[in-house]
């Protein structure tokens, strides 16, 4: 994948460390390879149609993955594993045959319909050439694909500018926190100071739903990223912990998972329960899209985030799964069992801001091209393994990336898989963003203009700026659909509402502020690095609009939501709520809280003829309740007939945006 080489540094992940894999069944064991390099090699292609993987890269020596045939699979589960080896190798010398998964997954039934039972990894002298002995077991016919472990050419979508500036101070906060950075990030509430071409209300609206919802710690997102720092001031209250492990005795598996020691997550380039940040050498890129997640809200310290809870209170919890290490990865088959183990482990969401640098031309080609990969992320989706009870099923939100393509990288652009675009605090489309083919949704990742005001501020860690950092990319959008994915999730759970997966994915793309109305001209727009965007190539390619959090609560509530300009006098046809007899209805009133009203700086609202006007000050969210009589022009009593009092809620939307007035939703 190209990036633009004049905006600072980015990752491609380009190694493994490939740790052998351990299993009851194992024949010979072969030392641990965690912290040696030397097994990695730069093959050519194997040849024929029993290859998988991709065709060219970095490969671990001396390691084939291999997918038996039923029979084969059947041997090796009655025992008899030494039939089996000499039917696949003959007189081949090897040292060690064993499952390709690390750990047995829970879903036995969905991992025999996903084939994972079939794969199996054989380790073998290294100093023997990988095509050599892959066209040997290519030739068995027994074998159905043969696979070169390969290391996954993922990359992180984060674009690294430092920044020692968090002098802005100026207060924003709709629903008061006190955390002292918070009024820097126009993510979560946007009044427009923040950078010359920041508009206001180019945001996820968390300001405005915090007044109904700040997360819920049933919910669990799986950060599947660099090492997220457990203990760091303003994630540890929202850390997923597991207790067993972390009250058991070092060095055994206390819980049973097959995973030792896995207190905070686990680790799957280094193949150990040890997250270990303080050892890498990076800009804390797993941290920082933790944080805007699930920061803890309101405790004096550093950031908020979009469901990190309230004062006092925890928010979602976010589990360690880690597949970089600084520029290295894990390979294809340790990326497959990570997500299981987030399946299996109770996550619902999977927070995943990485990609392919390649572009590839449909689902196909990349199953056949990380095939541990794929089939990890379908066990990760499959229904069977939902761990929320208000969805029936869990979600995979991934980063669209960075190369400005029009087409999502995989795996986003999976068909089950949310892709996210990027755009900056003016709402617009950024110049790295991907867009077109297989992108779904639109979220802020930040934008350098004038200032790196424009970026992302967030948790991170770094030498310059210690426990806060602030970055930019596709990396940045991504958890912010994460979050609010997990607040929906939250609410649905605490107002006893439950949805199928697809009922849940419908309202979240739903849950957007308007983009495509304001990408219908060929104006353009530069940032300070000389880097252009012409509005009209991204017109219908951003995928539904911004995420909006305000919006999704209201969907989980039933309430629909309306767009109104802030600053002028507008009109709201009531019959979307009353009926076509909107117009006939005797209206009793209109009325808003106070936390709403302040929110949305009503300054007139009045009913006439099915119809409400409303103007509004500030831009901002609330809820209306708008009072009528259905039959007649008075309430009935008992002592005289008349009609039955009703009332329906509306969301109010104020947006001060050109094109964000115009439509319902």
């Amino acid at each position: 994948m190209m990036l633009m080489e004049n905006f600072g540094k980015y990752f491609v992940a380009a190694l493994s460390l490939g740790a052998a894999l351990s299993c009851s069944k194992t024949l010979i064991e072969i030392p641990d390879q965690s912290q040696d390099f030397s097994h990695i090699e730069s093959v050519a292609p194997l040849m024929g149609s029993k290859l998988a993987g991709r065709s060219s890269g970095e490969f671990c020596k001396g390691e084939l993955l291999l997918m038996l045939d039923s029979e084969m699979t059947a041997l090796w589960e009655k025992g008899d594993s030494a039939a089996l080896v000499r039917s696949l190798c003959g007189d081949f010398s090897f040292t060690h045959f064993s499952p390709a998964l690390k750990v047995k997954p829970k879903n036995g039934v969905l991992a025999r319909e996903l084939g994972l039972d079939r794969w199996f990894v054989l380790n073998f002298d290294p100093a023997l050439p990988l095509t050599q002995v892959g066209e040997k077991l290519a030739a068995c016919e027994a074998v159905e694909l043969v696979q070169m472990n390969a290391v996954c050419e993922h990359e992180p979508c984060s674009y690294v500018v430092e920044d020692e500036n968090f002098a802005y101070t100026k207060a924003m906060q709709p629903y008061a926190m006190d955390d002292p950075m918070y009024p820097q990030q126009w993510n979560l509430y946007n009044d427009g100071s923040v950078s010359k071409l920041a508009v206001a209300g180019a945001d996820v609206s968390a300001a405005y739903a915090w007044n109904i919802c700040a997360g819920d710690p049933r919910v669990v997102v799986a950060i599947i990223d660099g090492p997220v720092q457990y203990d760091h001031e303003d994630l540890a209250d929202n850390i997923w912990v597991n207790e067993a492990e972390l009250k058991g005795q070092a060095g055994v598996d206390d819980d049973g998972n097959g995973y030792v020691d896995d207190i905070y997550g686990y680790n799957f380039v280094l193949d150990t329960g040890e997250i270990n940040w303080k050892a890498s050498k990076e800009d804390g890129h797993g941290t920082h899209v933790a944080g805007i997640i699930a920061a803890s809200n309101g405790n004096g310290k550093g950031v908020c985030s979009i469901a990190g809870g309230y004062p006092g209170e925890k928010g979602v919890r976010l589990m360690g799964i880690q597949v970089f290490y600084g520029n290295s990865s894990a390979t294809d088959r340790s990326h497959g069992d990570a997500f299981i183990y987030a399946a299996d482990n109770g996550a619902a969401v999977a927070q995943c801001s990485f990609g392919y640098n390649t572009i590839m031309k449909n689902e196909t080609e990349y199953s056949l091209k990380a095939p541990f990969e794929y089939r990890g992320i379908r066990y990760f989706l499959d229904p069977s393994n939902a761990n929320c009870e208000a969805v029936g099923g869990n979600i995979a939100v991934f980063a669209a990336g960075n190369s400005g393509l029009g087409s999502a990288m995989y795996p986003a652009a999976m068909s089950d898989c949310v892709a996210v675009t990027a755009v900056g605090p003016d709402g617009l489309p950024t110049f790295y963003t991907n867009y077109g083919k297989g992108c779904n949704i639109a979220a802020p990742g930040g934008e350098l203009y004038y200032d790196n005001n424009s970026k992302i501020l967030s948790t991170g860690i770094t030498s310059v700026t210690g426990s806060y950092i602030r970055l930019q990319g596709t990396s940045q959008a991504c958890p912010h659909v994460s979050g609010v994915a997990a607040l929906g999730m939250s609410y649905a759970l605490q107002s006893g509402k439950s949805y199928t997966r697809e009922e849940f994915l419908s309202m979240l793309m739903g849950s957007v502020n308007d983009i495509d109305s304001r990408l219908l001209s060929t104006d353009s727009k530069t940032d300070r690095m000389g880097n252009k965007v012409v509005l009209k190539t991204y017109y219908k390619k951003m995928g539904t609009g911004i995420v909006d959090a305000w919006r999704m609560l209201m969907q989980i509530d039933g309430i629909p939501s309306a767009l109104v300009e802030c600053g002028a006098d507008c009109t709201i046809r009531l019959d979307e709520y009353f009926g076509s007899g909107a117009g006939t209805l005797t209206y009793l009133g209109v009325e808003a809280e106070g936390k709403y009203q302040d929110a949305l700086g009503i300054e007139d609202m009045k009913l006439e003829d099915g119809v409400l006007k409303i103007r509004c000050s500030k831009n901002g969210c609330g809820k209306i309740r708008i009072r009528a009589i259905a039959g007649g022009s008075n309430v009935g009593t008992a002592d005289a007939p008349g009609g039955m009092e009703i009332s329906r809620e509306l969301s109010v939307i104020s947006r001060g945006v050109v094109g964000w007035n115009n439509a319902w939703l």
